[in-house]
């Protein structure tokens, strides 16, 4: 979405590449009724600030609505003093969402995969996981 890796980390302070062999715990969709709740996965990664945190968001929203995800969660004013986050999240089909926040410090994204009751989902994923 930003189009660059260099200087982005994964919330465990690991360097950041699409390449990285990483392993994620699914979440229940449904924390109230976590043993029976479809399973989603989460990622967050962590990257350097931005000049402009009222264009960049402008792009994730419209990366977002692109994808089809309606836009809420949004925050963020020129009246905001430096360094708070102008953030946005968006919403699609069966618990994909998105999240982010930007500001001259640092910029945030949270991936939240779709729902799944798939066996699969009940283990830990990696790129090895059949």
């Amino acid at each position: 979405m930003t189009g660059e890796s260099a200087g982005w980390t994964t919330e465990f302070g690991k360097p950041w590449d699409s390449d990285l062999d990483i392993v994620l715990v699914p979440r229940a969709c449904d924390t109230e009724n976590w043993e029976d709740s479809p399973q989603r996965l989460q990622l967050t990664v962590i990257g350097p600030g931005t000049e402009d945190p009222q264009t960049d968001r402008a792009a994730i929203i419209q990366y977002m609505e692109d994808k089809g995800l309606t836009v809420s969660g949004l925050f963020g004013d020129p009246s905001y003093p430096d360094g708070v986050s102008w953030d946005a999240s968006g919403l699609g089909e069966n618990g994909l969402e998105i999240t982010y926040g930007t500001s001259s410090q640092s910029r945030v994204i949270s991936l939240y995969g779709e729902c799944s009751s798939h066996p699969s989902m009940q283990n830990k994923v990696s790129g090895d996981t059949p």
